[in-house]
């Protein structure tokens, strides 16, 4: 980043623009499309591996 923009990334500031995007979604279809989808195909995959049937 320094090398391209000549200045360094501040990560804070991209973590508050990051949560200020979010803060933004209040329903489902706020989020990014597919978000949704992979979300759910995650937490799937996450309770078989546990054993947990949904």
């Amino acid at each position: 980043m320094k090398q391209r923009q000549g200045k360094e990334l501040k990560k804070k500031n991209v973590l508050v623009e990051m949560l200020k995007e979010f803060d933004s979604w209040t329903t489902i279809s706020d989020l990014p499309t597919g978000t949704a989808d992979n979300a759910e195909r995650l937490f799937k995959n996450i309770n078989a591996a546990f054993g947990v049937e949904s």
